[in-house]
């Protein structure tokens, strides 16, 4: 780690510490501290598979889960932009939504730099882009609706 730093994974230094900084971020924008991250983390890993409906069921059970689970919402309430394409400055629950964008952007684009070396001459899909998706849904749906040809 000395070495090559804790991201080796990455395909150069100025990567890597794009993606701790995003990492960063992520942690710096919540309103959870370590402790409550470390606490969450272990709780997740006691969740049948890591899976979301075993781990909001172990929440609801903890003597503190309630509380912390409130303290999320709250968190996510205090966004007052009025949408998502145009947030404000210094909104921190879209912060920290760029921050985890951003960092799955670059795990996503250096995956498809050192992922040819599972499969030589062959070329990986691009992950289906969600955005994209839910622009089709909506097309199809007035397209059935009638709406548009």
């Amino acid at each position: 780690m000395v070495r090559h730093g804790g991201l080796w994974i990455f395909s150069d230094a100025e990567v890597e510490q794009e993606v701790a900084d995003s990492i960063y971020k992520v942690g710096w924008y919540t309103t959870f501290n370590t402790m409550d991250d470390s606490w969450l983390r272990r709780l997740l890993s006691q969740s049948q598979f890591e899976e979301e409906l075993s781990f909001v069921e172990l929440l609801r059970a903890m003597p503190i889960g309630p509380s912390v689970h409130q303290e999320w919402q709250e968190f996510a309430a205090a966004c007052a932009c009025e949408d998502d394409e145009h947030p404000s400055e210094d909104c921190r629950v879209h912060a920290l939504i760029k921050a985890c964008e951003r960092y799955c952007q670059l795990v996503d684009e250096e995956w498809y730099k050192i992922a040819d070396w599972y499969k030589p001459g062959t070329k990986p899909r691009r992950p289906v882009d969600g955005t994209a998706l839910y622009d089709k849904l909506l097309a199809d749906q007035r397209r059935a609706r009638g709406d548009i040809p």
